[in-house]
């Protein structure tokens, strides 16, 4: 039972539509995917500048500490 020309032609068709529909969705995760990794980009970039300003901060409560512990003393 050999497939005609037309028959494979068709289904090499078919295939190829059902293919391009499969390319189309991934391009769109893949869209959507950049989309998340540029927020969490950002989000990175001010969790970092948030941590520097605490640590900034817990030095400057430090140095009053040991500030005032001198003028007490």
């Amino acid at each position: 039972m050999e497939i005609s020309e037309r028959e494979r032609l068709v289904q090499v068709e078919d295939r190829a539509k059902s293919n391009t529909k499969r390319l189309d969705e991934h391009d769109e995760q893949i869209k959507e995917l950049n989309n998340v990794y540029l927020a969490l980009t950002k989000v990175d970039d001010k969790v970092t500048n948030v941590e520097k300003d605490v640590t900034e901060i817990k030095s400057e409560i430090k140095k009053g500490k040991e500030q005032k512990r001198y003028e007490v003393g």
